[in-house]
């Protein structure tokens, strides 16, 4: 079972990664878009990370505070899918203290959902849902067949960087990036490239020995 320890732990893991590519990402959000897609993820998550971090309370109520300081952190497109897709996982858990895998997936389900409602897309749209559509996919189809939630969310991990990869070869059609139409094809998305960076951060926490996603 999982706690608010783990989704601060979680959460910390992203942080560190989406900084380490706060650079790339802006690189990538500057040939399609306004360039500040690693800022705004970057204090997304640094600021979401320092709110939670001290707070004794459910992991629900941690993700729905998480949510709702990234949309202020982060005035952007992506920023606020973000913290709809962080919030509407916080709804879904609710006021348990202890969460399982399979309540973790519900809880993915819902956040992707969300996007796809507020964002009015779909896969193969090129934004973040080409990465996280098959890594959600992956890990409810490794979890239905009776893998361990590592494997699950390691299986998760490589869906995305295929999404991730499969989306590059895709024409953009939604945001700045459709104005660019065909040139678009070959380049790589920024969103999805966020998509597959929080299933690393996730890979990454399960991967640590004595972590309670195992």
């Amino acid at each position: 079972m999982y706690n608010s320890e783990t989704v601060k732990r979680t959460l910390r893991s992203i942080a560190g990664i989406i900084a380490e590519n706060s650079a790339f990402l802006s690189e990538l959000d500057a040939a399609m878009g306004d360039g500040d897609l690693g800022i705004h993820m970057y204090r997304g998550f640094e600021k979401s990370c320092d709110l939670v971090e001290n707070l004794d309370e459910s992991p629900g109520k941690l993700l729905n505070r998480a949510g709702a300081c990234f949309i202020e952190e982060a005035p952007s497109t992506l920023g606020t899918l973000m913290g709809l897709f962080i919030r509407a996982m916080g709804l879904e858990l609710g006021d348990k203290a202890n969460f399982s895998f399979e309540d973790f997936l519900n809880m993915a389900k819902r956040g992707y959902n969300e996007i796809i409602k507020r964002g009015k897309a779909a896969p193969g749209d090129k934004t973040i849902l080409d990465s996280l559509h098959p890594a959600i996919e992956a890990m409810q189809e490794a979890f239905s067949q009776g893998a361990p939630p590592k494997q699950c969310i390691a299986l998760g991990y490589e869906a995305s960087k295929d999404g991730l990869a499969y989306s590059t070869g895709l024409k953009a059609i939604h945001g700045r990036p459709a104005y660019f139409a065909e040139k678009t094809i070959g380049m790589q998305d920024g969103g999805a490239t966020v998509g597959m960076l929080l299933m690393e951060g996730l890979n990454e926490v399960a991967a640590i020995e004595g972590c309670d996603i195992e």
